[in-house]
C-alpha cells in the first residue's frame, strides 16, 4: 500500500463526494481526510449555483436546487435537501457564500420543543457534505437599531467569520440630533465567540442597502455591500451611492467609488454579483421600450478601477439579473406577473435564452454560487454556538420538530 503522504497528493484533487466515501476505507484515511491540513489543501474547487424559492404559508419552506456550473452540463439541476438547522427557521434569507459555505440568517420557530425558540440565528451550511452549524446572534431587543449581517471565510486561515454591523436608524438620529457610531461585532468559528471590533467602522452617514436578496458578495478576501452616503446641510441633503468593503483578515472597512455616473443613479436599480473572482456592479435603466443592464467589472481586485463588461437589453418589462456562471452566461429571473416567476439562462454573446427546468415560483428566486469544499467537516453536525459555548442538538428530536412544522402546510 502506498504511503499516506503519496495518497494525500493523489486524492486531494478528488471531488468532495468521493472523499466522503474514502473516509470509510480505514481509520488512517478518515484521520487524514478529517485533518485540518487536508481540509485546507483540498483543491477540487468545482463551482455550482444554488437556486432557492419559497413555498408554504405557516412555515415558509424553501426548496433548494443545485445547478452544475460548466458548459458541458448547462441543464443539470439536482434537488438539494436542506439540513435540519435550516428547516427549523420560521423566516430566513440568504446572506451570501464564501469558500464553498452558504450563510443564512433568520428567526427560529417559537416551538417549546426547540431549545432556542424565537432566537435570531446565523446558519453556515456546506451543501456537498450535508453539514451545517448555527450561531446565535447576541440578544438585542432595541428596535431603534438596524442590523447588517455579513459572512466570509478568511483566505489565510480558512476561518469562517460573521460580521454584525449595528446602527441606530437615521430618522431617530435626526430627531435626537445625535450621531451614534456604528457598532461592529465579529464571530470567528475558531474561537466560537462574538467579540467587538473597532477597526475603522463605517461613517455614521452611511446606510447599507435594505434589500434582503443577494445583498453581499465575497471576492478576493473581502465582503462587499451596496450603500449610500447622505450629507445634510442647512439648505439641502445630498445622497450618493458607494460600495462598502470589509477585509475578512484585517477586519477593516474601506469605501469604493462606483464606476461611471452610478454614484447618483437610482440606488434601487443597482445590484452586485460576481463573475469568477471579480466583483460586478449591475446598473438597470430603461431605454425606450427596452430594459437595459450594464455590467461593470472591477479589474483584478483593484478598487475604484471598473471596466464596462457587457450590456444586456430586454423587451420584457420586469427582468432581474441574479448571478453569472463561470462561462459568462447570466442567470435571469423573468417576472411575468406577481405570482409567476421563472429562471432562464442567457448567453450575452449569442443572445440565446434557455429555460432552466425549475418550477415556476410565486416568490423571488435566490441564486448563489458555491464551490465544493471540505470546510466544516471537522465540526460536529447540529452544533449551535451560543454565548461563547457550543452545544450539539439531538438529531431525532430536531427531525421530529421539522416534520411537525412541515405538516402544518400540508
Amino acid at each position: 500500500m502506498l504511503p499516506l503522504d503519496i495518497i494525500e497528493e493523489i486524492i486531494k484533487t478528488h471531488p468532495v463526494k468521493s472523499l466522503i466515501q474514502y473516509r470509510s476505507v480505514s481509520k488512517a484515511w478518515k484521520s487524514l481526510i478529517d485533518s485540518s491540513r487536508f481540509i485546507a489543501s483540498h483543491c477540487r474547487h468545482v463551482q455550482h449555483l444554488r437556486a432557492m424559492y419559497y413555498v408554504g404559508s405557516y412555515a415558509v419552506i424553501p426548496r433548494h436546487f443545485s445547478i452544475v456550473d460548466d458548459s458541458s452540463s448547462p441543464q443539470q439541476i439536482v434537488p438539494v435537501t436542506a439540513p435540519l438547522l435550516v428547516n427549523v427557521f420560521r423566516h430566513h434569507f440568504v446572506i451570501g457564500s464564501s469558500h464553498g459555505l452558504l450563510c443564512l440568517y433568520g428567526i427560529y420557530c417559537r416551538s417549546d420543543d426547540f431549545p432556542f425558540p424565537g432566537k435570531r440565528m446565523v446558519v453556515i451550511w456546506n451543501v456537498p457534505i450535508k453539514k451545517a452549524i448555527a450561531v446565535m446572534e447576541n440578544d438585542d431587543e432595541d428596535k431603534r437599531y438596524t442590523t447588517v449581517i455579513g459572512f466570509g471565510v478568511c483566505r489565510e486561515t480558512n476561518d469562517p467569520k460573521i460580521v454584525k454591523i449595528k446602527h441606530i436608524y437615521p430618522q431617530i438620529q435626526m430627531e435626537r440630533g445625535a450621531c451614534v457610531p456604528w457598532e461592529v461585532e465579529v464571530f470567528a468559528l475558531s474561537t466560537g465567540a462574538w467579540r467587538s471590533s473597532y477597526n475603522n467602522p463605517p461613517r455614521n452617514t452611511i446606510e447599507f442597502s435594505d434589500t434582503l436578496y443577494d445583498a453581499q458578495v465575497v471576492v478576493d478576501g473581502s465582503i462587499y455591500w451596496l450603500a449610500t452616503n447622505t450629507v445634510k446641510s442647512y439648505r439641502e441633503k445630498k445622497t450618493s451611492n458607494l460600495i462598502i468593503a470589509f477585509d475578512i483578515t484585517s477586519e477593516e472597512f474601506r469605501e469604493i467609488k462606483h464606476p461611471g455616473g452610478l454614484a447618483h443613479h437610482c440606488s434601487r436599480d443597482l445590484s452586485i454579483c460576481k463573475l469568477r473572482e471579480s466583483l460586478v456592479v449591475l446598473e438597470r435603466h430603461e431605454e425606450g421600450n427596452n430594459l437595459v443592464f450594464n455590467a461593470w467589472m472591477m479589474e483584478n481586485g483593484v478598487t475604484n478601477s471598473f471596466t464596462k463588461l457587457v450590456t444586456f437589453s430586454f423587451t420584457e418589462p420586469d427582468v432581474r439579473m441574479k448571478e453569472f456562471k463561470t462561462t459568462g452566461e447570466a442567470i435571469i429571473e423573468y417576472v411575468e406577473d406577481y405570482r409567476t416567476r421563472r429562471l432562464v439562462l442567457f448567453d450575452p454573446s449569442s443572445k440565446r435564452i434557455d429555460e432552466l427546468e425549475l418550477d415556476v415560483a410565486k416568490f423571488p428566486f435566490l441564486v448563489q454560487s458555491y464551490m465544493e469544499t471540505l470546510l466544516l467537516l471537522d465540526q460536529p453536525d447540529l452544533s449551535v454556538y451560543s454565548e461563547g459555548k457550543r452545544c450539539v442538538l439531538e438529531h431525532i428530536e430536531l427531525k421530529a420538530l421539522v416534520e411537525h412544522l412541515q405538516s402544518l402546510d400540508q
